[in-house]
């Protein structure tokens, strides 16, 4: 995932997990969101 989404996400890069998640799932939930949200619209 690009360095940008996880700072823009208060997340650091340097770091594999954040809250006890892996940051690729919390990158990866984040995509389903939006891809969710916009369907319901």
């Amino acid at each position: 995932m690009p360095d940008a989404w996880e700072k823009a996400h208060q997340l650091d890069p340097a770091k594999a997990n954040a809250n006890g998640k892996s940051l690729i799932e919390v990158y990866i939930n984040s995509l389903v969101k939006d891809i969710v949200e916009a369907q319901v619209k």
